[in-house]
């Protein structure tokens, strides 16, 4: 199944200045506190880095890399049972996903696993700045690196394979478009499709919208169209990918327009445990992304200030 991987740059700054303290050496301080110190509850959620990968098993002789999983901790729980029968029962330990971060060492660059259920970047910022005293100037900040425009080469390309959205159906409206359509267009039937899913009770769903093998009833003017009606701010719209043959590179890729700003990238996995996650995402980054954005942070800043890490602990009492 797709995968999206988000690529960011990550800092530690004191009072405003980007500062050359390791990453890494950071989120070993932090997985170093006992299990109740790692813990975070704030008005966000509820979060805890449970996992990292020993340096000495991480793939492909990186050893100063940090992989690691943050726990983000579901409130309201699902139930238990078997696939066809009735049998269903509660859950009694606490339910959570797991989201799966590759930290670089050199290259002071986060790629980390989009999870709809789990946590989001700014709140991984968030949970590590627990750990820093922001009263004295420290913060942790994840900087989204920019990419190309890709909207500009999916309507350069002529070839729209698929679109896939999918969506969030919690709020009591949905919002997918900017303005009022045609009855009978893609938009509206979308539209009305996502109607249907909120207020049949269902929560997250996947509309996927393509062209098929043996009709040309939707043309790439059709599907153009549809994709300049959405509304990417809708907070209905957990992602929308579009498969595409690009101009640019002559291939066939796969693009996820919610988050324009922010470089991505779309691979397929089959992995969900945390091991596993974690050498596919190491071995993605070095061995077929070919190091992208390894050198995006000197765009960021190339005079970084030299001082000490500072103490790293629990600044709040989280509330179990």
């Amino acid at each position: 199944m797709p995968k999206t991987l988000m690529f960011y740059n990550a800092f530690i700054t004191y009072q405003g200045h980007y500062t050359n303290i390791d990453i890494p050496q950071f989120i070993n301080r932090i997985y170093n506190l006992d299990s109740y110190n790692r813990y975070v509850d704030n008005p966000f959620g509820s979060f805890s880095l449970i996992e990292m990968m020993e340096s000495t098993s991480n793939p492909n002789n990186n050893p100063l890399d940090r992989l690691i999983g943050i726990a983000s901790y579901r409130d309201r729980k699902p139930f238990a049972g078997n696939r066809g029968t009735d049998n269903i029962s509660e859950i009694p330990s606490d339910v959570f996903e797991l989201t799966t971060c590759l930290f670089t060492n050199n290259s002071r660059l986060a790629v980390i696993e989009y999870n709809h259920f789990g946590i989001r970047p700014q709140n991984i910022e968030r949970y590590f700045n627990e750990f820093l005293d922001q009263n004295a100037g420290w913060e942790f900040k994840l900087i989204p690196i920019p990419t190309t425009n890709s909207f500009q080469d999916i309507s350069s390309s002529g070839d729209i394979k698929e679109i896939e959205l999918k969506l969030d159906l919690t709020n009591q409206e949905v919002n997918l478009f900017e303005a009022n359509v045609a009855a009978q267009s893609i938009t509206a039937t979308v539209g009305r499709t996502a109607n249907d899913f909120a207020e049949a009770g269902i929560n997250v769903a996947t509309i996927k919208i393509g062209k098929g093998r043996f009709t040309n009833r939707m043309d790439f003017t059709d599907l153009l169209n549809f994709l300049r009606n959405v509304d990417f701010e809708s907070e209905s719209l957990a992602s929308l990918k579009v498969k595409y043959t690009s101009p640019t590179t002559g291939r066939t890729q796969t693009v996820d327009l919610k988050n324009e700003g922010i470089l991505k990238r779309v691979i397929e996995s089959s992995n969900t445990a945390f091991i596993s996650s974690a050498i596919e995402l190491s071995e993605y980054y070095y061995n077929e992304s070919g190091n992208l954005a390894a050198s995006s942070w000197q765009s960021v800043s190339t005079q970084l200030v030299t001082v000490n890490i500072p103490n790293i602990q629990r600044l709040s009492l989280a509330r179990l």
